[in-house]
């Protein structure tokens, strides 16, 4: 998972709409596992919360994504969560 997001990442600044899913996506998963580490162990991987860093880069892959011209595949993937 982790070398396709990287693949995507370096594609400079041109993606497909496969690959805007696939980000998307993976920042939600991302989210729900921070979440869970945080419950279960009350841990925060960073000094600040979970909760700020998913929103700073909610904002940097959500802007990517929209960059893009894939806006549509961000608003269906946050609305499907």
């Amino acid at each position: 998972m982790i070398k396709k997001i990287i693949e995507i990442i370096a594609a400079d600044n041109s993606i497909s709409r496969e690959d805007a899913e696939y980000l998307s996506r993976f920042f939600w998963r991302m989210v729900d596992m921070s979440i869970e580490l945080e419950n279960h162990t009350g841990a925060s991987l960073f000094e600040e919360s979970n909760e700020f860093w998913n929103e700073k880069l909610m904002l940097s892959i959500s802007g990517f994504i929209e960059k893009q011209g894939f806006e549509s595949v961000w608003n269906r993937v946050v609305d499907e969560q």
